[in-house]
């Protein structure tokens, strides 16, 4: 049995993929939120002792090293895997954004998962492992779209760190990679008006939304011994172009 870490557990595309990797089999679930949900917790019912859960705020970077990975998961658990899938945006023009709206745009989105990955690593060293690290991007960080413009900064930071930690620590067999997703009917996407992402999706040469079929599938690739040679890549999973 194999051990993740996976953040924004309770709703979305988070709860998608952690039911699609329970499903499975051959994972145990360490999983992140704030809050729960009704149907997290009829998840956990179905898979006791394999969905591990703890309410924590991300925004809280401060504490992140003892109470999720001293208490939590704890120092004699090796990790093989970590999925950063939490995240938050606002849909909002630059000279209209608040401070305290950045702030937690970057604390989220990029300070947090770069101390969670550092946190991570460290996991994998210590547990001798070759480790996959995954982190759900967006497509927006090569695209313009109103609105989301720190969004997409953030984002793009994130996968610039995904590059360089997996040129940094191939050696150890550490494999990291990015998922850039289109609009899906999940979760963040709701944060864009219907009318400007039917524009976005009008426009992709397929001309319909980012299954979360095909996100769950790319998830396993890239879990898998398959792709042991896959990392440092960025794929982009938004109907051929947004």
């Amino acid at each position: 049995m194999k051990n993740i870490l996976i953040t924004g557990v309770s709703r979305g595309l988070g709860l998608v993929i952690t039911r699609s990797l329970l499903g499975q089999g051959g994972w145990t679930v360490y999983g992140i939120s704030r809050n729960t949900t009704l149907e997290f917790d009829k998840l956990s019912g179905q898979y006791p002792g394999r969905l591990n859960w703890l309410s924590y705020d991300l925004l809280d970077s401060g504490g992140l090293e003892t109470r999720i990975f001293n208490e939590f998961i704890g120092a004699t658990t090796p990790l093989h895997a970590f999925i950063n899938n939490a995240a938050v945006s606002y849909n909002e023009l630059i000279p209209r954004m608040q401070e305290k709206q950045v702030e937690e745009l970057i604390r989220l989105n990029l300070t947090t998962p770069l101390l969670l990955t550092k946190y991570v690593i460290r996991n994998f060293i210590r547990h001798q492992t070759r480790g996959s690290i995954i982190h759900i991007s967006s497509f927006c960080s090569g695209t313009g779209v109103n609105g989301l413009a720190m969004y997409a900064a953030t984002k793009g930071g994130l996968e610039s760190f995904s590059l360089n930690t997996a040129r940094e620590w191939g050696r150890k067999g550490i494999r990291s990679n990015a998922l850039a997703l289109g609009f899906l009917d999940l979760g963040m996407s709701a944060v864009v008006p219907g009318r400007a992402k039917e524009a976005f999706i009008s426009s992709s040469p397929l001309q319909s939304p980012v299954s979360v079929e095909s996100v769950t599938s790319m998830i396993s690739y890239l879990l898998s011994e398959d792709a042991y040679t896959v990392t440092g890549q960025t794929f982009f999973l938004d109907s051929g172009g947004m």
